[in-house]
This record gives C-alpha cells, sequence and structure tokens, in this order.
C-alpha cells in the first residue's frame, strides 16, 4: 500500500493572464481553485494510475472541506486530522509565455497534539508500505519533522520517500531515507552550489554517488525538461530524457514524477521502466493546466525510449 503525508495542504488558486503587471491592474482571462500540496498531488496522480493511496495530512476549516471532497472524489482514500485552523490557500499566476509565478502562505498553527494524532495514524502503515512525505510543513512544525518520522516508520521497514527542500531535506537524510527526489535547485542547494544551470550529467553523477554513500537507498533528481535522473545502490546512473512538449504549467509536475516511478516499481521493481513511467507522468502533468490522466501519461510513456 502507498501513503501520502501532506502536513500543509492547501487550496490552490489559479489564475491566468497575459502579462503580469508589478504596480499596475492585472485581469483574469481564466482562474481555477484547486487542491493541492505535494503529497496531495502525488496521491491524486497514483489514483488516476489506478494504484490504491491512501492520502494523511491536516485539513480544517472551510478550505479542508473543500479539499477533502476534491480528494475523495479523484478515488483517494482519506484519513486525515481534523485541525480548529483553516488551511492555506496558494496563488498560481499563469502567464501567456508559460511562465508560474507561486504566491504561498505558511499555513495554520499545528498543535502537540495534532502531530501526535498523526504519528498515532502512521501506526497503520505496514511492513514493506510506502510512506510519501513531502511539502512544506506549517507554523511552529519543527524542521526535523520528516526525519523524526522517517526513524519511527523504519522500525517497521516502511520505505519512505522524502520530496522537499532546505533544512526539511537535510535533516530528513539523516534518516537515510529509501528514495528523495530533489529538483535541479533543490540539489544544488544541498551541496552549496550557487549556480544550478551548471550542474551537468557528469556533476549530477557525483552528488548522486554522495548522496547514496551517505545511506540513501535510492536519488531522483527531476531535471525539468531534460527528464531526470536516477542512482540507487548500484551506483549506475540512469538518465531519462523527457518529450518535446507544449508546456502550460510545471506546478505538479515533480510530484506526478513520484507518483509514476511507484506506481510501476511497486509491481516491476524496475527502477529503469519506472523512472520512464515516472518522466511521462511529469511531462504530461507540465501540458495541463492541474494534473494529468492516465490517457496523457501512456501517450507520452510510448514515446520515450
Amino acid at each position: 500500500m502507498i501513503y501520502t503525508l501532506t502536513l500543509n495542504p492547501c487550496l490552490d488558486y489559479n489564475i491566468s493572464v497575459d502579462e503580469i503587471a508589478i504596480g499596475d491592474m492585472n485581469r483574469i482571462s481564466e482562474a481555477e481553485i484547486y487542491a493541492g500540496g505535494k503529497g496531495i498531488n502525488v496521491a491524486i496522480v497514483l489514483a488516476r494510475l489506478g494504484i490504491p493511496v491512501t492520502a494523511l495530512g491536516f485539513l480544517g476549516g472551510r478550505n479542508g472541506a473543500s479539499i477533502l471532497a476534491q480528494v475523495q472524489h479523484e478515488g483517494v482514500i482519506t484519513d486525515f486530522v481534523p485541525i480548529n485552523e483553516e488551511n492555506r490557500t496558494n496563488i498560481k499566476i499563469r502567464d501567456k509565455n508559460g511562465r508560474t509565478t507561486e504566491i504561498n502562505s505558511r499555513g495554520p498553527k499545528i498543535h502537540n497534539r495534532e502531530l501526535s494524532e498523526i504519528q498515532r495514524k502512521l501506526d497503520q502503515i505496514e511492513d514493506d508500505d510506502f510512506l510519501v512525505i513531502s511539502g512544506s510543513v506549517p507554523e511552529d512544525v519543527p524542521v526535523t519533522i520528516y526525519r523524526d518520522l522517517a526513524r519511527y516508520l523504519q522500525q517497521k521497514n516502511v520505505h519512505v520517500i522524502i520530496d522537499a527542500s532546505g533544512e526539511l531535506l537535510r535533516y530528513g537524510l539523516e534518516a537515510k531515507p529509501f528514495l528523495i527526489k530533489p529538483n535541479r535547485e533543490e540539489l544544488a542547494t544541498l551541496f552549496d552550489i550557487k549556480h544550478p544551470e551548471e550542474l551537468d550529467e557528469k556533476t549530477i553523477e557525483k552528488y548522486l554517488l554522495s548522496l547514496i554513500d551517505h545511506g540513501v537507498e535510492q536519488v531522483i533528481v527531476s531535471l525539468g525538461k531534460d527528464g531526470a535522473a536516477f542512482m540507487d545502490q548500484s551506483r549506475k546512473l540512469f538518465i531519462v530524457k523527457a518529450p518535446t512538449v507544449n508546456v502550460v504549467s510545471a506546478v505538479g509536475s515533480g510530484d506526478s514524477l513520484i507518483a509514476g516511478f511507484l506506481a510501476e516499481y511497486i509491481t516491476s521493481n524496475d527502477a529503469l521502466n519506472s523512472l520512464k513511467l515516472g518522466v511521462a507522468s511529469g511531462t504530461a502533468t507540465s501540458t495541463q493546466k492541474w494534473l494529468a490522466n492516465k490517457a496523457d501519461i501512456e501517450k507520452i510513456r510510448q514515446i520515450i525510449d
């Protein structure tokens, strides 16, 4: 079974404009509101691929009710912890050139009793299950939370996937998780590289080797339009190129990459084919206003070597 944990869910208010004029009036040409948060995105894409998945996290207020309704409509099993405060609303502004500007809020305050309730719900996860922990954390939640939860679950041989940035990822590495998925910029930050665009195949391989030597079992680096790189304990580098597509929005592409990878991996244990489905999933989502469906993903998978 696959579980996702989203500690800071949100509603994404997606706005389309021709151009963003700073300090001036901007007219909206189109707007949609979707359930968001990285773990929720992973769960929705997995459900669309026909994979059973349970979503965990914190939900509260009208925003929380809307998030819950959308996630359940997608066929995701839900087991959220109710909170008294409102989940955040994030704003995504997409212009006619395909660029997306994100304005994200911090989220609600989470109390110790609510964190304890999340840990209690995690006790349902069994040996050899998968848990995706991803995204930001709400106000006052310690930056060590991903590390601590991963260590707690590893006592039961749960395969923990961490997709985070900054200190959340740095501390998460101390738990030696099953899989991490930084993007190019997050990998650069992790190794104090000032210019992420300079990370070519050779330097990416070098840093992935370092992460594997550190004890991480598998690493995927999402490379945007260039696809993704992968390494596991075999220390062999795989790179899968993404086909050229008309990008509508990059929001959710990295989450779709994880979903596609896991959808294949849990049945075949084949890392390369899993990476190919992951790249297909991420690429397909980049062509959509929201998350890709199964037909879109399968269509792109057919043209990936």
